[in-house]
């Protein structure tokens, strides 16, 4: 009896032993059949896309205006679908980042947004050397970018008429209640910075970006004047700078304009 119950036991023990071998083998089988069907979905994924996918540089962490970058720190590479090679294209070279270590960027770059050519394009310095001045009035910015030359141009009340108790004219005869005033010689006066910022690249004011976090973060310019001319032009503002109201301003002719609007 005794024989026979060690022998069951012997028995169950080995037919234990199996079975834990056969359910070892069954989860192998199955993790290896995940991973095929994992691989074979994401490969599938990306030759739906467009292609095997290609890569572009983007922040490993948020970057802030005038930032300076550390290609090792603030930079990494990501597989984006291919049908976004255009949009890499436009971006840093990862092969030649460290071409860019020190260059500073020209807006707020959030962790994981592709790092862009125009994003590190003419950031500039204040640098002022006599007789030159930095003036920032109220105005309406635009178009308008730093290093652009310019005029400012005030609509105001047109006094004398009124004193006359009419109207000035225009050279059809119609009635013109208001007077324009040109202020600046030629070629205007120099933009340093507009709103916050000493540097944006026109076609990004042309698609649409603000400048700051609202909308009249840019309403306002700073110019580089002489001390006569800052004279000049707050003389002529007066009343219109204090009660709110913006000048608007006359892009002039310079080589940093020539050719903004041409279409290709």
């Amino acid at each position: 009896m005794a024989s026979e119950t060690s022998a069951g036991s012997g028995g169950g023990g080995a037919g234990g032993g199996g079975a834990s071998k056969m359910f070892l083998g069954v989860a192998v089988a199955l993790g290896v059949l995940a991973t095929v069907l994992a691989f074979g979905f994401i490969q599938s994924s990306a030759e739906g896309a467009g292609g095997n996918g290609v890569k572009i540089v983007v922040a490993s962490r948020d970057l802030s205006p005038n930032a300076a970058i550390d290609p090792d720190r603030d930079l990494k590479q990501v597989d984006i679908p291919a049908r976004f090679k255009s949009l890499a294209d436009r971006g840093l070279d990862w092969d030649g980042r460290k071409n860019y270590k020190g260059e500073r960027v020209n807006r707020d770059i959030k962790a994981g947004q592709p790092v862009m050519l125009a994003d590190i394009a003419g950031v500039g310095q204040l640098v002022l050397e006599k007789p030159y001045f930095a003036l920032t009035v109220p105005a309406e910015t635009s178009m308008i970018i730093p290093g652009d030359f310019v005029k400012i141009i005030i609509t105001r009340v047109n006094a004398p008429a009124a004193a006359r108790g009419g109207t000035a004219t225009g050279p059809g005869g119609e009635s013109l209640p208001f007077d324009a005033v040109v202020i600046g010689k030629d070629p205007g006066y120099k933009v340093l910075a507009v709103g916050g910022y000493l540097s944006k690249t026109r076609q990004q004011v042309m698609t649409g970006e603000q400048y700051g976090s609202s909308a009249s973060a840019a309403k306002s310019v700073t110019l580089e004047v002489t001390e006569p001319q800052a004279k000049e032009i707050m003389s002529a503002l007066g009343s219109t700078g204090s009660s709110g109201q913006r000048a608007n301003l006359l892009l002039c002719p310079s080589t940093n304009t020539a050719g903004a609007t041409t279409q290709p």
